[in-house]
This record gives C-alpha cells, structure tokens and sequence, in this order.
C-alpha cells in the first residue's frame, strides 16, 4: 500500500506506485509537539515504487522520481529525479521519456510545463485516436 501522512496534498493526475511513503515531520519525536510540514504532488507528479518523501517539499508538475529513491528536497517540474538522496537524472516529456540528461530545462519542457493539464490531456487524446 501507499502511506500518505496528514499533510500532504495531491493535484490531479498523480501516481504513486506501491509502497510509496511520505512523512509529515522532518524531525519527528516521540514526545513533544511535532511540526507537521506541508508536502505537495503537483499535476501529473509520479512517484515510483519504494519511495520516500520527506515531508516539507514539493514534487513538480509531470516530474518523476525513480523507484526506491528518497525525496529530502523539492523536485522542480518535468524532472527525473533517482537515488538516494534523490538527484537529478534527466528532463522528461508528457509520456515520461527523458529528453535530456542536460542540466539546462530543454524548450519543449518549458512548453509542456506551461498547461501541465492540458499537456496530460493532448497526449491522452492523441494516444486515443
């Protein structure tokens, strides 16, 4: 199963494969009062199986962190994101398909992130036809 904490929120089209956990406190105590920090899947984030969010970032609209990695900081949009800690791998099309290892966020990336929606959408549409 999925485990998602109190305190995460997640937009439209996420994935998340299984056994995928997030926290909810990123220095959590047995005692005390803990400090429950926001966690946000933006459209179209997936996460792959085994992953673990760290509590307090946000995961980018159509980004995608590999299987088994651990998230201690925000993934930018359209990124492919592995490890642990999780590091940039790549950028990545609508469909996932990386499209560059390059540092600098390719045009066509630039493009699909300006609608995240509308890009999911197009691509469904264009996978129906």
């Amino acid at each position: 199963g999925v485990t998602l904490y109190d305190g995460v929120e997640a937009e439209d089209y996420v994935f998340f494969g299984p056994n995928a956990t997030t926290t909810n406190d990123r220095n959590p105590r047995s005692f005390g009062v803990w400090d429950r920090s926001l966690t946000v899947f933006r459209t179209g984030a997936s996460i792959g199986a085994n992953t673990t969010i760290i509590a307090g970032n946000e995961i980018g609209a159509l980004s995608l962190v590999g299987a088994g990695s651990v998230v201690s900081r925000s993934v930018p949009a359209g990124q492919l994101v592995v490890g642990n800690p999780a590091r940039f791998a790549g950028w990545l099309n609508v469909d996932g398909g990386v499209v560059s290892r390059h540092p600098e966020i390719p045009v066509s990336v630039i493009e699909m992130l300006k609608n995240p929606t509308e890009s999911i959408r197009t691509m469904l549409e264009n996978k129906e036809s």
